[in-house]
């Protein structure tokens, strides 16, 4: 996993995104990438263009998550009872400013982002979902769901009810790599037409597995 919280490691990480891509502890996280906000992204996650995560708050973004050009993260929100919401106006007249609310942002495992996504304060997206490009997230998206728009809003599901129970218990992102190749089948199924004679094998089969 990728962590980022110190303020030192922040301006370095910045830096070095200005110039080039990295790839950190099995995060590929694109050129000209801004994350100003505390962070934490699993092993596996493509950043696969210039995203900015920021605010006072906490991004974490799960495992093998693919991640679109433009995403932006805000992880907390203005105070609104105060007579400006400007930050800069009150540290001119005060000599502080009110603290921003703080509101953690948290992306599941293996969550598909499309382009240019806004992704507000308090959002949490479940396992497995996707978020069309363009979307502004203002709510929860549940797991294995598809949303999109403005504000973004439930499209559809994935794959029905029983596969996304199923999905759910085989946290497949948790296998090593070499798991994953003992399993390549899994893989290559088409979860979306699974019936329920077809979800209690692929039970019966990874229950072997584990034993």
């Amino acid at each position: 996993m990728f962590q980022i919280r110190h303020l030192s490691h922040k301006r370095l990480l910045n830096l070095l995104l200005r110039f080039m891509s990295l790839k950190y502890q099995g995060v590929y996280l694109a050129q000209g990438s801004r994350l100003t906000a505390d962070a934490e992204i699993g092993f596996g996650t493509r950043v696969n263009g210039p995203v900015v995560i920021k605010g006072h708050g906490k991004a974490v973004i799960g495992k093998y998550c693919a991640i679109g050009d433009g995403l932006r993260v805000i992880t907390s929100n203005h105070d609104l009872q105060y007579l400006s919401v400007q930050n800069a106006l009150q540290q001119s007249i005060l000599g502080h400013h009110a603290t921003d609310k703080k509101r953690d942002v948290k992306i599941g495992n293996d969550v598909w982002i499309g382009d240019g996504v806004i992704i507000l304060p308090g959002v949490e997206v479940g396992d497995g979902a996707i978020i069309g490009a363009g979307a502004i997230v203002t709510r929860n998206v549940n797991a294995y769901q598809v949303s999109a728009g403005n504000p973004a809003k439930h499209i559809k599901s994935r794959f029905p009810k029983s596969a996304v129970e199923l999905l759910k218990d085989l946290k497949w992102w948790d296998w090593s790599l070499d798991e994953m190749r003992a399993r390549k089948g899994l893989f290559e199924i088409d979860f979306s037409s699974l019936n329920e004679q077809d979800i209690e094998a692929i039970k019966a089969k990874t229950a072997q597995a584990h034993e």
